[in-house]
């Protein structure tokens, strides 16, 4: 009789960690368990209802994946996976996980550069003489000013364009007379 007993309670102890060793953990972001909040959070088996799934563990074995679900009432469900669903969601969890891991860290692309134009209440639009040189400052100034007279311009044309007559309030000399121009 007691080699029974060790003999059933050795089968059990056999057969509990053989199918322990067929749960199969989809990331470590969800674990082993996959509870109804992380269904939700990171919409896992949508084919399956919100409210019909408390928890789930998945299992491989030959013949495939399988969610085994606790559904209310303490009824327990299972529902075959693909290979190909497993593998998205797979990847969808790594890329939540490098998205959750790398909001602590400072982005490089926001980094503090020493901008080319100090603005500041008394010196608005000078330019900074550590970065550029003179020669250079005088040329940014030029296409500052070609820059503005050519978008002027091309306001002007298309306003003439439209119909809209421009006048100006310029005043043209005949004979010495100034008379303003209509």
């Amino acid at each position: 009789m007691k080699n029974l007993i060790t003999l059933l309670i050795g089968l059990f102890v056999v057969f509990t960690s053989y199918s322990q060793n067929n749960l199969f953990v989809l990331h470590p972001l969800v674990g082993d368990t996959i509870s109804q909040t992380e269904k939700i959070k990171f919409v896992l088996f949508p084919e399956i209802n919100n409210e019909d799934f408390l928890n789930g563990t998945l299992t491989h074995s030959a013949e495939g994946y399988f969610l085994h679900y606790q559904m209310p009432g303490n009824a327990m469900n299972t529902k075959q996976i693909s290979d190909s669903d497993i593998n998205q969601y797979r990847i969808n969890l790594g890329k939540l996980d490098e998205y959750y891991s790398n909001l602590s860290k400072n982005d490089s692309t926001k980094s503090k550069v020493k901008s080319l134009v100090e603005i500041k209440s008394e010196q608005e639009g000078k330019l900074n003489n550590d970065l550029i040189n003179d020669e250079t400052k005088n040329k940014i100034v030029k296409e500052a000013i070609m820059d503005a007279r050519m978008k002027e311009d091309a306001e002007q044309l298309n306003q003439i364009r439209k119909g809209n007559d421009i006048t100006g309030g310029g005043y043209i000399e005949l004979f010495g007379k100034k008379k303003k121009k209509k």
